[in-house]
């Protein structure tokens, strides 16, 4: 299996630089900004690169929203098969924000990967950790991860393994410093009525 890098855009560069991956999976809005904004951030690195611009759409989609479909998977598929023939190197995979999309596209990767593998529990649970170990509190995108069942034969042990260690995680419902700020704002709005 390759080392595994998830990231956001915003640390890409650095990301790049410090691991000197294989291949960078490049995952963007379809909108020129995104796009042009993950360019500069990889325009330093002479590596391959697949680029690939979708929403994080993963419930019912807004008008306009761009879906990542089968093209998507057969673009990362080959990807894999052209530039990391024997699953070894190291596989930088980013999006907006590095919780959603990446995450979810690192997974269908590691599961292309390790498709010649036995599918058992202890290989989904391997890739996942993996993940996780990457983005250590993603929440991978739900489509995504239909995808990866629609996509690669037995899968669903290893998208089944990702939604329950998510599910079981136990995060706060707001950040640390929501209240504060929520608070402030009360007190702001009540400054200003007669």
């Amino acid at each position: 299996m390759p080392e595994l890098v998830v990231c956001s855009v915003y640390n890409l560069r650095d990301r790049v630089a410090a691991t000197s991956p294989t291949l960078v999976v490049s995952i963007t809005n379809p909108d020129p900004h995104d796009i042009h904004s993950a360019q500069q951030q990889l325009k330093d690195y002479d590596g391959p690169v697949l680029s690939l611009s979708f929403n994080d759409a993963s419930g019912r989609p807004l008008p306009g929203d761009v879906l990542p479909n089968s093209g998507t998977a057969t673009a990362l598929f080959d990807a894999l098969d052209e530039h990391m023939p024997d699953g070894q190197g190291t596989l930088l995979v980013h999006c907006g924000a590095g919780s959603r999309r990446s995450p979810a596209m690192a997974l269908m990767a590691l599961t292309y990967l390790a498709r010649k593998e036995e599918p058992t529990d202890e290989l989904a649970k391997r890739l996942v950790d993996q993940v996780m170990a990457a983005a250590p509190k993603c929440e991978p995108n739900q489509r995504l991860l239909s995808m990866i069942e629609y996509e690669i034969d037995d899968a669903p042990l290893v998208v089944g393994e990702i939604l329950d260690r998510v599910q079981k995680r136990d995060y706060p419902k707001e950040a640390p410093d929501a209240g504060k700020i929520g608070k402030k704002r009360k007190l702001k709005r009540r400054a200003f009525r007669p």
